[in-house]
């Protein structure tokens, strides 16, 4: 059972190996997660930025964990010099927010030299994100981009589109066939599998290379970002 009067004790006293060995632990620990969440990382791209905040977090955490200690005043300090900071960036994504808290408590446990909590805690955090990751209801959906195009109402011209969209996916299906340009031009939509996700740039050129080609469209998962 974790002593709060060892803790108490070992925050007023703490040698410089112990602080040494508790940025070290923190650092391992934000790494371990930030390998699982990249791992275990289902969309086209994730931010580098993010992947380093998860590292960091831990760190920075135990190190103002051991500063503040069990002195109220200095926790009064920390929280007006931390008011002083302005963090603008949204984390829209609720599974980030989960990596980012795991961070932040892996880091606080640390800090408070609960060592066992902290090592055993991260350890099961990341084998339950692995789990969830592989059941059925998390593995990822079938399509990940849809493309939207106008073409000549012609056989040859959507046969072509075909074909263009066959080389570049594992798999496509047409969402929807409209009349535009009064039966001259239909306007498709397709859902799509990539083989891969770098090829986004040769199915633009290639579609763009159509004579009847128009108002050509590339629209990945819902992440996401316009071709």
């Amino acid at each position: 059972m974790l002593d709060h009067a060892v803790i108490k004790s070992t925050l007023l006293n703490a040698n410089l190996i112990d602080i040494v060995y508790t940025c070290l632990l923190a650092f391992v620990l934000g790494v371990t997660i930030a390998v699982t969440y990249v791992r275990t990382f289902n969309g086209l791209t994730y931010s580098r930025a993010f992947i380093q905040a998860v590292i960091f977090a831990p760190l920075l955490t135990s190190v103002a964990m051991q500063a503040i200690g069990d002195s109220m005043a200095r926790g009064l300090g920390m929280m007006g010099a931390f008011s002083l900071l302005r963090f603008r960036t949204n984390i829209k994504d609720s599974r980030d927010m989960m990596f980012m808290f795991a961070s932040l408590a892996a880091g606080l446990a640390c800090g408070v030299y609960a060592y066992p909590i902290a090592l055993v805690s991260v350890i099961f955090f990341c084998i339950a994100v692995f789990v969830v990751h592989n059941i059925p209801f998390s593995v990822e959906s079938d399509y990940d981009g849809v493309v939207r195009l106008q073409v000549d109402n012609q056989l040859e011209a959507k046969t072509s589109v075909d074909r263009i969209l066959s080389k570049y996916s594992r798999r496509f299906s047409i969402l929807a066939m409209k009349d535009a340009g009064q039966g001259a031009r239909l306007d498709l939509s397709y859902q799509l599998r990539l083989r891969d996700p770098r090829s986004q740039g040769s199915i633009i050129n290639e579609l763009a290379q159509l004579p009847s080609a128009r108002d050509i469209n590339l629209f990945m998962q819902d992440k996401a970002h316009e071709v």
